[in-house]
């Protein structure tokens, strides 16, 4: 992150509501690289309308190197769904 971002800030990127479909998966990649590195958060909410119903379905917060990493979580849900990118600012961007 950036000036004038604060420790502790977040962003969320979400999604339209999806429609429940058999054999589905989410597939991104992230990478996360320095010390103090802050969060990154991935969550499903079955709620479509701005209630704020959340449910954590991965999470990584710590320094996993310098290389694009994948991940994969399942979206096999019977009801309609968004799906929630939150990124948490950390305490630093120091890379030693």
């Amino acid at each position: 992150s950036s000036l004038p971002q604060k420790p502790g800030d977040k962003a969320r990127l979400i999604s339209v509501v999806e429609q429940p479909q058999y054999g589905r998966c989410l597939q991104f990649w992230y990478h996360m690289f320095g010390i103090n590195i802050g969060q990154l958060n991935v969550y499903v909410s079955t709620n479509t309308s701005n209630n704020d119903t959340r449910t954590l379905v991965w999470s990584r917060g710590a320094n996993v190197g310098d290389v694009w990493r994948k991940a994969q979580v399942s979206t096999q849900y019977i009801v309609p769904f968004r799906i929630i990118f939150e990124g948490v600012v950390g305490n630093g961007i120091d890379v030693s």
